[in-house]
């Protein structure tokens, strides 16, 4: 994809290639040119004719911003480029398209002034920051060159730190980018660009100095011990390494030992070495050095210019003489182990014995008498994924490649260097052919993997792979286009589309819907009637998730249909009655529905609106005792129904008319209520209905004492006429409870006191005849009932001949409910 200057014709264009936002190749063969004219145009005054395809362009604006501070400024206010937003090309394709990066599209948002996707409108003016996004990148370009080529130069030994400056520079000028901060990455990559740059003289100045040796890389505790030190110490990163130094590695750590002209050897881990010699003729420019592997294994990297006359390894009993550029050798209890990567050879001597290993060969020097083993290694496996120059998401990354014949284990190298200077994962002995490199951050890495035959030794090693992590923290895009929020519609099926982020996890409604390349999706639903609210969730590569929700109403064209509430009285279907001059309108339709009550003339008597479940209640005035009222429903989409319904008053009770009066008091357990009523109406006796056809006759059992009767009549219109009586069911008879006969006498007279206690549920009758024994013979007479005392008492004077024996013989009581 080329980024383009507006206005400029398509051949006049000179860009640069782009896989995601990082370039795929900082070649010179990766550049496309075209006329002098057109790029002087695009770029600025003195840019140089380039016309020729022999390279990238070594001066014009881009170069000369990147080359020089004060330019800053013209990138700052370089022009940004303003294209008119076409809802047909999504502004993520937009941000691809123009800035080489499809996250960047929040960055077009902002330098337009726009706050969310959903304010775009077709037509409305989006500002790219094109020139700024080209300006970053080429100087971010410049100085990966500038870096290559102090490398190149010997710069991790003799300026590493300057050299880990300008790298560090150019990391966060490659994060800046990713953000979108261009000015940034540009600052970043000009000062990165700048410090290679010195690195790089001090290499050429310090190439004819004495011979030296640097710690240029460790991973995890690396120990040194100088001739005349008794003990241990640590070394850190860029010490200065001296002749007859011993280095080790503890677990889990590796150490690079970097020499004057960027020879270099990797000590794996639990491994020990003694740099025996480092000598330097200044005036032949040559050197000699001597390397004792004491136990464990390395790897070594000679440099290519090296006019280094000669190179030993020594490990006890054998004797290693090294022409090669690449070779690896291990050193344990059961002998040793050699594998050479270069055309050049590495001649080994055990035992007076001497083998030659050519490219690719591996040899066996057992700690015994058996004789040299000379052996092919196994072929280097084939990286697949990711491929090269791919854009990946930090904490999402697996390496992948193809597996080996005859492979018992894998060596996995990764660093974030091509040349495997600055070493970030070694893992070896795995024998799964993919790596979880999970751990790693942000930034560019290069990685390699060899095969692990049965004697452990490492084959051919697979070519480089470069990968760019990415920490991507931004949501995914996601843009609704249908339905809107809110929207009424009116015709099934529903179709729900949209657009999002390619390769993104899109569900709507917990069901997955796929994304298309173009980022489009879409999908068809059969609703039900009434109210939705969608939900969507989208899941990026990255694991940023966004959830936006959209509503709408699926409301069809078809008439409401209205159910009326049963506690609304009627005479008929659609005909109601009431008994006052307001009707209490309530049912069930279709919801958020408006119901409008008209009356005769078409006037409006009520309002009322269904709520989300459809239930509407409203009252409505009557000014006749009769009306034919109309009830239009129209639904939020504006489609509308029309029914007609009657009301009648009815304000007159019921009446009761029993065909004879209710006993207060009676001795028979069974009760007739008999009667009629004046108008059709719901007839209850003391709560349960009874059947009539206006004539009602209702048999009744009642119990001993007290038994309330309740007759209720309610017409159709509500009117209810309610009758209460109290029947007293009485059984037993009175009971005598105590009594006393008293005689007293005087001179003047003889009189006899009687008292008598009786109680009775229903009442006693007020005259109680008795007989009396009056000792001689019999005497009547009649005693009166006391309410207050509850007693039959009674006073007689000269009652007959009495004497001290006369007893109360009989008395006769009767109760009210006696027949």
């Amino acid at each position: 994809m080329c980024i383009a200057v507006a206005a400029l014709p398509a051949q006049a264009l000179q860009c640069q290639q782009w896989q995601g936002s990082t370039l795929t190749d900082m070649r010179e063969d990766n550049w496309i040119t075209g006329s002098v004219s057109s790029t002087s145009e695009a770029f600025g005054e003195g840019f140089e004719n380039n016309a020729s395809g022999a390279g990238p362009p070594e001066s014009g604006w881009l170069l000369a911003a990147a080359g020089d501070p004060t330019e800053e400024t013209s990138v700052q206010t370089e022009p940004m480029l303003v294209v008119e937003f076409d809802p047909a090309q999504p502004i993520r394709q937009l941000a691809q398209n123009y800035l080489g990066d499809a996250d960047q599209w929040p960055k077009i948002l902002e330098s337009s002034g726009v706050g969310s996707i959903l304010d775009l409108q077709p037509g409305q003016q989006l500002r790219l920051p094109v020139s700024q996004v080209k300006a970053a990148n080429q100087a971010i370009r410049l100085s990966h060159r500038e870096i290559e080529r102090a490398n190149q130069a010997g710069a991790q030994l003799f300026a590493p730190q300057i050299i880990a400056l300008a790298i560090s520079n150019y990391d966060e000028a490659l994060i800046k980018r990713t953000l979108g901060e261009w000015l940034e990455a540009f600052h970043l990559a000009h000062q990165s660009r700048t410090t290679a740059g010195e690195a790089y003289e001090i290499c050429q100045k310090n190439r004819d100095g004495t011979a030296e040796a640097r710690l240029s890389d460790k991973q995890g505790s690396v120990e040194g011990q100088r001739p005349r030190e008794s003990t241990w110490r640590n070394i850190q990163r860029n010490a200065l390494l001296v002749e007859e130094e011993k280095v080790r590695t503890l677990s889990g750590s590796t150490a690079q030992i970097t020499f004057r002209d960027a020879s270099r050897l990797r000590l794996a881990p639990n491994s020990q070495a003694v740099i025996q010699r480092l000598r330097a003729d200044p005036l032949t420019r040559t050197e000699n050095t001597k390397v004792s592997l004491i136990e464990g294994d390395f790897y070594a990297l000679l440099a290519d210019n090296s006019e280094r006359k000669r190179f030993e390894v020594e490990i006890p009993g054998i004797e290693a003489r090294v022409d090669s550029g690449d070779f690896w050798i291990s050193h344990d209890a059961d002998g040793a182990k050699l594998t050479n990567y270069d055309v050049a050879a590495v001649r080994v001597a055990a035992r007076g014995e001497t083998i030659v290993l050519g490219r690719n060969e591996g040899a066996l020097v057992p700690a015994d008498q058996e004789p040299i083993q000379k052996l092919d290694v196994l072929l280097a496996p084939v990286p697949q994924a990711p491929p090269q120059d791919e854009t990946a998401i930090a904490g999402q990354v697996l390496l992948q490649w193809t597996a080996v014949a005859e492979a018992t284990g894998y060596w996995l190298e990764i660093a974030s260097d091509p040349q495997f200077n600055r070493m970030v994962t070694t893992e070896r002995g795995f024998p799964q052919t993919q790596f979880e490199a999970d751990s790693l951050a942000p930034g560019i890495y290069y990685w390699r993997v060899s095969a692990l035959d049965r004697y452990d030794l490492p084959g051919a090693r697979s070519n480089t792979r470069r990968l760019e992590i990415r920490s991507d923290t931004v949501p995914p895009y996601l843009l609704v286009e249908h339905p809107e929020p809110g929207e009424i519609i009116r015709e099934g099926p529903v179709t729900i589309a949209g657009q999002s982020e390619p390769g993104a996890r899109l569900t709507i409604d917990g069901s997955a819907v796929e994304i298309d390349d173009q980022g489009l999706f879409q999908r068809m639903i059969n609703p039900t009637e009434g109210e939705h609210e969608l939900t969507f969730r989208v899941t990026d590569r990255a694991g940023n998730e966004i959830t936006r929700s959209q509503n709408f109403t699926y409301m069809p064209d078809r008439p409401a249909e209205i159910s009326y509430a049963s506690g609304m009285r009627r005479i008929a279907p659609g005909h109601f009655i009431v008994n006052s001059n307001v009707l209490s309108l309530a049912g069930v339709t279709r919801q958020h529905a408006k119901l409008r009550v008209e009356g005769e003339n078409g006037s409006p008597l009520a309002l009322a609106y269904a709520d989300e479940n459809g239930r509407f209640r409203g009252t409505v005035p009557l000014s006749k005792d009769h009306q034919n009222l109309t009830l239009r429903v129209t639904l939020p989409s504006g489609f509308a129904t029309t029914t007609h319904f009657e009301v009648t008053v009815d304000r007159a009770p019921p009446e009761i008319f029993l065909d004879s009066p209710l006993p207060r008091l009676t001795t028979d357990a069974e009760l007739t209520v008999s009667g009629n009523l004046s108008e059709a109406a719901v007839l209850r006796l003391n709560g349960r209905e009874v059947a009539h056809q206006g004539r009602f006759e209702q048999r009744m059992e009642l119990a001993d004492g007290s038994n309330p009767i309740e007759l209720v009549a309610t017409d159709a219109a509500g009117n209810v006429t309610v009758r209460r009586w109290t029947v007293q069911l009485d059984r037993e008879p009175p009971e005598i409870t105590d009594h006393q006969v008293r005689i007293a006498a005087d001179e003047n007279r003889t009189a006899l006191h009687i008292s008598i206690t009786v109680h009775d549920a229903s009442g006693l009758a007020r005259i109680a005849p008795f007989t009396i024994n009056t000792g001689t013979g019999h005497a009547s007479g009649y005693l009166h009932y006391d309410r207050v005392s509850r007693r039959y008492v009674g006073e007689f004077d000269n009652f007959g001949t009495m004497t001290a024996n006369a007893k109360l013989r009989q008395v006769e009581l009767m109760d009210w409910s006696a027949p």
